[in-house]
């Protein structure tokens, strides 16, 4: 349970209307309100062992914000994915993270993967260590699962979107998508010319770059909420 008695015990609220007004006060206060709940993932469900607003002295209006993130995370089974996000099936190259990364332009390929290899060893990226990875070069990437939200109006193009799936073996892949065909998303790897279609429905996450204050926040707001939150 939270001790009031710790340094940062202020009584929290917020006071918007809709996730559009959401100011960068209000991001802090909501911070703070998700690390005194004290989030954790246990058998691929995110879980809290907080049961009311008091237990960490915040307001219900704020207990309930957070509540609706863990039941809309669980529903969309954001830590049910595979245990490594690798590049192929089969003979699994473990770079994927890296190369679909690269190709939003910012960093190379030989620093991301360094550094995934310092963090991880040679294995590849742990899904619960995924949004760590990504937000760690990409700090403004959305993500979000199609499941629960897709919005329509998103630029599919290997520079702004990656996309992550289950290639079997208890591994998943992470590819660039590069366009969306009704149901179907079509991924590349990389600089390959090769392109293969996924339906949507075996989609499990979408990292989306773009500047965080772009309008299409309003429309993934819980998913930026649980990005922001759960680490």
């Amino acid at each position: 349970m939270y001790d009031s008695k710790e340094q940062n015990s202020a009584f929290l609220d917020v006071e918007f209307t809709d996730i559009a007004s959401l100011t960068e006060s209000d991001w802090k206060v909501i911070t703070e309100a998700a690390c005194r709940m004290g989030f954790y993932v246990e058998e691929g469900i995110m879980k809290s062992a907080i049961d009311k607003a008091s237990d960490i002295n915040v307001s219900q209006r704020l207990f309930s914000i957070l509540q609706d993130v863990m039941h809309v995370t669980n529903v969309a089974k954001v830590f049910c994915l595979p245990e490594y996000v690798t590049r192929s099936d089969g003979e699994p190259t473990y770079d994927c993270v890296a190369v679909s990364l690269s190709q939003w332009g910012d960093y190379s390929y030989s620093v991301i993967q360094n550094w995934i290899t310092e963090q991880f060893g040679s294995k590849g990226v742990p899904v619960k260590d995924l949004n760590r990875t990504v937000h760690h070069f990409y700090p403004n990437a959305l993500g979000f699962a199609p499941n629960v939200s897709l919005p329509s109006d998103i630029n599919w193009d290997a520079s702004k979107t990656i996309g992550i799936f289950p290639v079997g073996n208890g591994y998943g892949h992470m590819s660039n998508i590069v366009g969306k065909v009704g149901t179907t998303l079509i991924f590349r790897d990389g600089n390959d010319t090769t392109e293969y279609t996924i339906p949507l429905s075996k989609v499990r996450y979408i990292y989306y770059n773009l500047p965080i204050l772009d309008t299409l926040v309003a429309k993934v707001s819980v998913d930026v909420l649980r990005r922001s939150i759960v680490r």
